[in-house]
């Protein structure tokens, strides 16, 4: 999907639904990043992303580049660094409860 097309469909989305629209862009044309912020430009409220091919999908937007890009922007985020919430990396890349 190209960027004036995610951007018509989120806009069509937003101008006929009473919910809150997101997007899970993929990173099929490397196009991720561009189509989540023209996502956000319509009004979408939820992006999807992934951080190393472990989440919503292997290859959807990569959430550092997606908060890097917002703040450059002046875009708010909910991004949350991994000591802020409670979790962190085992010695084998597990995400595991941190230590109290």
């Amino acid at each position: 999907m190209t960027t004036p097309m995610a951007r018509a469909r989120i806009e069509a989305m937003v101008a006929e639904l009473q919910v809150g629209v997101g997007i899970h862009a993929h990173e099929n044309l490397s196009l991720s990043v561009a189509n989540s912020l023209a996502a956000i430009e319509a009004g979408a409220l939820h992006v999807d992303g992934c951080a190393a091919g472990a989440g919503a999908g292997r290859a959807t937007a990569p959430p550092r580049c997606l908060v890097a890009v917002c703040e450059k922007l002046g875009l708010p985020t909910r991004h949350r660094p991994a000591a802020a919430t409670g979790w962190r990396r085992s010695p084998s890349g597990r995400r595991c409860p941190a230590r109290r």
